[in-house]
């Protein structure tokens, strides 16, 4: 394998995440979109018009470069494709970037049996997984446990943020005295919602304003009005207590105000928006489903809660209930952990796995 490999970038439209975009760079890969040809990803067509699309797509990355390493962001049948239409002696290795719902879902049946299988199979193909987060790490060893001789290799890589945005966010002072939560995730609503455990975050303020009348919720992101309503329709009591602001460039305003982050996730592949937040001062509270809890678990191991609305209400309580000094000391511990988070350590660990893998061939 040369010593500076072709590596080409498989990803899905309308973009990669910045973060994946960004470790790709760090290998110096070419991108291109997972349906140059026949394009559907981010369209309504019917499954042969897919098929024939992956397999143009898996001969041409075949036939056009001669590339040594082939990432997938996610589990995409391209690479896969690829590699079996090479006509080289050493075919290129192929990796998938693990980041997403996939593998939680994959573990937790959310998926058909027929999606499962095929999923599975694919994954299978690979030669290697790279999870963004020991929480994706920990899915893949459990969802493929003959891994080592029958299956992919499996790597993990820490998420990060760049340095100016970890700067910037230092400079933040956040409102631990106040009584205000903040959550930040996208929806807009449907599996989306599931994903992001809204209806347990609803559930559990509900919960907690019993006992603590004058906390307030803010969700930052974009939710559909309909499933806005219907949510709020069925927690009658928190009506006037939780402000949906929509999506924004700038959380500088909700971070400063806050006292707690809480994210409550099924399966978030990590929840960088937490780690912002902890960088900011905010403590978070997270559920056990939610990646980045390797983080808070480091400033406090019970901040990280089951995926239960009884117990994400008993620690909103507790927390406000704490003395200014100890959620102060939450807050810097907070900021000094997220600032581990950098980007020169995940690109470090990200090419030294793209080495190993092309020095084992």
């Amino acid at each position: 394998m040369a010593a500076d490999p072709k590596v080409a970038f498989v990803h899905g439209r309308p973009g990669p995440h910045p973060f994946h975009a960004a470790l790709a760079r760090s290998v110096h890969s070419d991108f291109q979109y997972v349906d140059t040809i026949l394009r559907w990803h981010d369209r309504n067509r019917p499954r042969p018009y897919r098929y024939l699309s992956m397999a143009l797509c898996g001969a041409g990355l075949a036939f056009t470069k001669s590339y040594d390493v082939v990432i997938s962001e996610g589990c995409h049948a391209v690479p896969i494709i690829a590699r079996s239409l090479s006509f080289r002696r050493k075919r290129p290795i192929v990796i998938a970037l693990m980041a997403n719902e996939t593998l939680f879902f994959l573990q937790n049946g959310v998926y058909s049996n027929a999606t499962f299988r095929r999923l599975v199979r694919t994954l299978k193909s690979y030669d290697a997984l790279i999870c963004i987060g020991a929480f994706q790490l920990e899915l893949a060893q459990k969802l493929l446990p003959d891994h080592r001789a029958f299956g992919p290799a499996l790597f993990s890589v820490h998420s990060s943020l760049s340095d100016e945005r970890l700067d910037s966010l230092a400079n933040l002072e956040p409102s631990t005295d106040s009584q205000n939560l903040l959550f930040i995730g996208n929806g807009p609503s449907g599996w989306r919602a599931w994903y992001k455990g809204m209806d347990m975050l609803i559930e559990a303020f509900e919960i907690a304003l019993a006992a603590l009348p004058s906390l307030e919720l803010t969700i930052v992101g974009e939710w559909d009005v309909a499933f806005r309503r219907s949510l709020l329709e069925k927690y009658p009591l928190v009506q006037g207590k939780v402000k949906f602001v929509g999506p924004t460039s700038d959380l500088s305003p909700h971070l400063s105000a806050a006292s707690l982050y809480v994210h409550i996730a099924r399966g978030e592949a990590f929840g960088i928006s937490i780690v912002e937040a902890m960088r900011a001062g905010v403590p978070a509270l997270v559920s056990e489903f939610t990646g980045a809890k390797e983080a808070v678990s480091r400033v406090d191991s019970r901040s990280v809660v089951k995926a239960d609305p009884g117990e994400v209400a008993t620690a909103i309580i507790e927390y406000f209930n704490s003395t200014k000094d100890y959620r102060n000391s939450l807050s810097k511990r907070s900021r000094e952990i997220a600032g581990s988070y950098t980007f020169e350590r995940s690109a470090d660990e990200f090419t030294k796995v793209i080495s190993s893998l092309c020095r084992s061939r």
